[in-house]
This record gives C-alpha cells, structure tokens and sequence, in this order.
C-alpha cells in the first residue's frame, strides 16, 4: 500500500520560497568578529607583558651560554611574531557596517577563513617554538644542578607542555570551528558559495 502524496507534493510546491534572515546571519557574523576581537586584544595585552617581562628577565640577569641566550631570543621572537599576527588582524578589521550584503558577507568570510587557517597551521609552529625556547633556557638555568635532576626536569617539563598545549589547542580548534561552521555556511549561501 503506497499512500497518496499529491496533496502533500501540491501544498509544499505552492509554498512561496522563504527569503532568507539576513539580518540574523549578518549578526551572527557581527557577533562572532566582536568575540574574536575581545580575545584578540586579551592576547595581545598578555603576550606584551610577557616580553617586556623576558626583555627584563635578559636585561637584569643575562644569560651565560648561548644555548640561554637562544632559548630567551627564541621565546621572545616567536611573541613578537604572535603579536604581530594579533595586531595585523585588529588593524585589518574594518567597520563593515555599510556594506552590501555580498560584501559584507565575501569581508567576513575571508576574516573567519584566515583565522582558521592561522588556528590550524601557525599554532603548532608557534607552540613548536615556545617549547624549543623553554628547554633551551632550561639549559642555562638548570646548568649547575645534578645531571638526573636535569634531565626529569626537562621531560617532565617538556611532556607537561607537550600535553597541556595539544590539549588547549585540540579544545579552542574545535570551538573555533565550531562557532564559525554555522556562520561560514550563511556567509556562503550569501555569496553563492565562493
């Protein structure tokens, strides 16, 4: 027995087509940008104190091999790139406010795409370098204690770091994308998927 669906089939066609909300994807997308922003300007108050904190720490007791040396320049110089990333997206914002809708939506999309890409490719150099940095300072200030005591410090160290950071960074990518899958959906729909 196959049931009948012609009224069914006949009601949905006489259906008008809905309009999409362009307000609420606009808003969404508004929403979004304004909590990166926020989290934006956390980091890079917290990664400017942190090297003006090691330009201090390098200052007031320099370090006395190179591999010291290296560690700080290291730590400080994958910030200074960090923050440079920070500052050249807040700079890039623009208030877009004004502007029609495929623009609009076409300006947040590539906004959202590139934060991603940074989140998916950038972070694990960038928490590769911390790493390398932290061990190689641990090298100088650790350079007068026992030779076992030296190295348990730097495995546990360095698997604590290893663990905690790819923990941290699995958690915030997978938030990160997803908040921003709804909203690169209706940008997209807006802009016929380019």
């Amino acid at each position: 027995m196959n049931p009948d669906f012609s009224d069914l089939q006949t009601l949905w066609q006489q259906q008008p087509p809905q309009a999409p909300d362009l307000t609420s994807w606009m808003a969404g997308a508004r929403r979004l940008e304004a909590k990166w922003k926020r989290s934006q300007w956390t980091a890079g108050i917290c990664l400017g104190l942190t090297i003006l904190f090691f330009l201090y720490m390098l200052i007031d007791s320099p370090m006395e091999t190179p591999a010291g040396w290296s560690g700080m320049l290291l730590l400080i110089l994958s910030m200074m790139v960090a923050l440079g990333f920070i500052l050249n997206r807040s700079t890039r914002a623009t208030e877009s406010l004004d502007l029609p809708v495929t623009e609009f939506a076409n300006h947040h999309l590539k906004a959202i795409r590139r934060r991603l890409m940074i989140t998916r490719q950038v972070i694990p150099w960038y928490m590769l370098a911390i790493l390398l940095g932290v061990n190689l300072t641990y090298l100088e200030v650790l350079s007068r204690g026992d030779l076992t005591f030296r190295l348990t410090a730097h495995l546990v160290v360095s698997a604590i770091m290893i663990f905690g950071g790819w923990m941290l960074y699995r958690r915030q990518r997978a938030r990160l994308e997803h908040e921003a899958e709804p909203v690169i959906q209706a940008l997209e729909s807006l802009t016929g998927g380019q």
